[in-house]
């Protein structure tokens, strides 16, 4: 008898499923590396024993963390070529251990960073940086009553998307602003659901669930 001819599936356009997205390099060619960069190519102190992670991204726009056991900062990188995006945002020296393991950044959009630190002393307000990602700019300093950990309490700060979101428990979620302050509020129970990075494989949604 004749091969049977399979017949094709609905598309992801039909699906109402986005497109596939194709890889710009073929997987035949072996990766190399591409641009490389130390402490003083970023102008950071060299010999300071610097760990980078990365704070997130838009588009080819990298924002850093580079923080050693003294002091830490914020800069930025195009991917593609290594170019500076601006001077590093130098946010000041590490007190102790405990202060570098109570602090965070996050993405605010794709004009702003958001950087905090939980004081270990409850009785003081924790800290927050804001920095312009365009321009490196030092948007705000000062007090804050955003939290990024859990255990601590509310507004508990939580990335969504290219954007961050503060959450208060039976309350409902707060836009942050420029100055590290609640703007924007949806009432509700304070507890939001978002796809984690590592779950998506298609460009991060703007939308969560509350």
């Amino acid at each position: 008898s004749p091969p049977v001819t399979p017949t094709p599936g609905p598309s992801a356009a039909e699906l109402g499923l986005p497109e596939q997205f194709l890889l710009d390099t073929p997987l035949r060619r072996k990766p190399v590396p591409g641009w490389t960069h130390n402490p003083v190519d970023l102008g950071l102190r060299p010999g300071a024993g610097i760990r980078y992670s990365l704070i997130g991204n838009d588009g080819d726009r990298g924002i850093f963390l580079a923080n050693s056991t003294r002091e830490w900062w914020v800069f930025g990188v195009d991917v593609t070529d290594g170019r500076s995006l601006f001077e590093p945002v130098w946010l000041g020296p590490h007190e102790n251990a405990e202060a570098i393991m109570a602090s965070a950044c996050f993405l605010n959009g794709p004009t702003m960073a958001l950087c905090l630190r939980d004081d270990a002393d409850a009785e003081r307000p924790d800290h927050a940086w804001v920095i312009d990602t365009r321009t490196g700019r030092l948007l705000y300093e000062g007090a804050t009553d955003l939290t990024w950990r859990r255990d601590v309490g509310d507004p508990y700060v939580k990335q969504v998307g290219e954007y961050v979101v503060a959450t208060v428990d039976g309350v409902g979620v707060y836009g942050v602003g420029p100055r590290a302050e609640l703007t924007w509020h949806v009432p509700g129970t304070g507890s939001v659901d978002y796809p984690r990075d590592d779950e998506l494989d298609v460009v991060a949604p703007v939308v969560a669930a509350q």
